[in-house]
């Protein structure tokens, strides 16, 4: 997704590694999808450069659950890990910042 936002504003893969503040060999396996783990900065600045949202840089495979330690192959069940009572979709940032639970 990156590579076609990129092109579809007209900039180089040089151009971009150089706004975002990265390496061109960095920023290529980042387009090329060769970062298993991308630093959230590297996708947060070429978002910015480009003028999209975070989310449309988001390929599909990293939006799945990703096992570090070995241990935790599922993401935990809301109901047993959460200590207040949001179904998933429901909380919103604006709605735990109006209820004082975030600043």
């Amino acid at each position: 997704m990156l590579a076609r936002v990129r092109l579809a504003r007209g900039v180089t893969q040089e151009e971009l590694a150089d706004a975002i503040g990265i390496s061109l060999p960095t920023y290529r396996r980042l387009e090329r999808n060769d970062m298993d783990n991308p630093g959230i900065r590297y996708l947060a600045n070429a978002a910015l450069a480009l003028g999209v949202e975070l989310d449309v840089l988001i390929e599909d495979e990293w939006r799945e659950w990703m096992v570090f330690d070995g241990q935790r192959h599922a993401p935990p069940r809301y109901e047993e890990f959460w200590r207040r009572p949001f179904p998933p979709g429901q909380a919103h940032l604006d709605d735990l910042r109006e209820q004082g639970r975030l600043a």
